[in-house]
């Protein structure tokens, strides 16, 4: 009888650096993945090694995502991530073994390619939408296409996060399909309906909020569509929804001013309301206290919003392109995020049928059912066992 082929125990590090901002309150949306996959390793494997690596840490600040659990360690070096990049990919010097030690996976939850002797590589693709539409990002994102096209390839496996991903990986850069494997994000428990109606309205309070609203979430930059929601938002009010507020959470991030030279173009001052970012620990109130979620954005890899408003129970209005289709699939309502009147009438006829919006919300939970970040870790966890079969 052939003895069962033992299993091998992997020694992973995993690049933290772009979670560092979350001790400061705020985290982008690669950090919040990057925290959250951890968090997720950390449930479901208690057997590899993992080695949680931070390039610079700021002076004064926690290890962020710091792991209680004997498999997992942390390493923190004085070097700004940008000092280190230099060094590996045009010095050709620090291979990530003499920094990190003993490993043989390697994960980067975004476009990071250390100098490695033998390591395997595993890269997570959130988005090439800086390749697609540059005239919608920062000219500093778009530069990063050309240091992808020459490494991206060399990697040992991809992570996208949705299908259209893997599409753009496949049309823009030619990578194989046997080279990517798709895991989706997932929710995090404290997105679901919250029934605290004094609470919610004590939340509400503290950002001026009163009354009926529809809400979006996202940084303020021209791929989200903000400039066309706002226009939508206007055309909403002709139709007779005149009461309704309009809630736009997200951090100033590019090309945000015209933004509020619209708001106040169009006399919508004491309408819109800009909350700034808000930690994940506000949004459910946020998300729960309102009558919509609104996201008619020009490109996404994967809305995380999107998944913790239908989470939350949230009608949910978004665009026809991207990954949206794939992740909300019946449970919304899809609209060409080029058209203001389409989008003004597909939220106007949601708030004005009633049945409609509860069999949207109905839907949007059960959708939601479908994404968590233990399944991510898990899904994860097989793309790692996979790379080292390779061989």
């Amino acid at each position: 009888m052939i003895a069962p082929k033992k299993k091998i125990k992997m020694h992973i590090g995993i690049d933290l650096s772009s979670t560092v901002e979350k001790e400061t309150g705020k985290i982008t949306s690669i950090g919040y993945y990057a925290y959250e996959l951890v968090k997720g390793l950390s449930k479901v494997d208690k057997e590899n090694e993992y080695i949680l690596f931070h390039s610079f840490l700021p002076k004064g600040k926690r290890v962020p995502c710091s792991i209680n659990q004997d498999n997992f360690k942390s390493r923190v070096f004085k070097f700004p991530h940008r000092i280190l990049d230099f060094c590996w990919n045009n010095l050709h010097l620090l291979p990530l073994e003499d920094l990190i030690g003993n490993i043989n996976i390697f994960h980067s939850p975004s476009f990071t390619f250390p100098l490695s002797k033998r390591i395997k590589r595993v890269v997570t693709v959130h988005g090439l939408g800086f390749s697609k539409y540059p005239e919608l990002f920062p000219r500093e994102e778009v530069r990063t296409l050309r240091k992808i096209r020459k490494f991206l390839p060399k990697v040992d496996r991809l992570i996208a996060v949705s299908c259209s991903i893997r599409e753009e990986l496949k049309e823009i850069l030619g990578i194989s399909p046997r080279k990517i494997n798709i895991v989706y994000h997932g929710i995090n428990e404290i997105f679901h309906p919250i029934k605290d109606k004094e609470k919610i309205a004590e939340k509400l309070s503290q950002y001026g909020i009163s009354g009926k609203y529809i809400i979006s979430v996202g940084k303020l930059e021209p791929a989200k569509n903000f400039g066309r929601l706002i226009d939508a938002f206007s055309e909403i009010g002709k139709l007779g929804g005149n009461l309704l507020k309009l809630v736009i959470v997200g951090a100033p991030y590019y090309q945000y001013d015209e933004l509020f030279q619209k708001t106040r173009k169009l006399k919508l001052d004491n309408k819109v309301i800009f909350t700034g970012y808000l930690s994940p620990d506000e949004l459910p109130y946020l998300y729960s206290g309102a009558e919509l979620f609104l996201r008619p954005s020009l490109y996404e890899g994967c809305s995380l919003p999107l998944l913790e408003a239908m989470a939350c129970g949230l009608p949910v209005v978004t665009s026809n392109i991207s990954s949206f289709s794939e992740i909300v699939g019946d449970a919304g309502i899809l609209v060409d995020p080029y058209d203001v009147e389409e989008i003004a009438e597909a939220v106007y006829n949601v708030l004005s049928n009633k049945e409609s919006a509860e069999e949207m919300r109905r839907k949007g939970l059960e959708k939601a059912k479908q994404f968590s970040w233990e399944k991510c870790a898990k899904e994860t966890l097989k793309v790692y066992e996979e790379v080292l079969k390779d061989g």
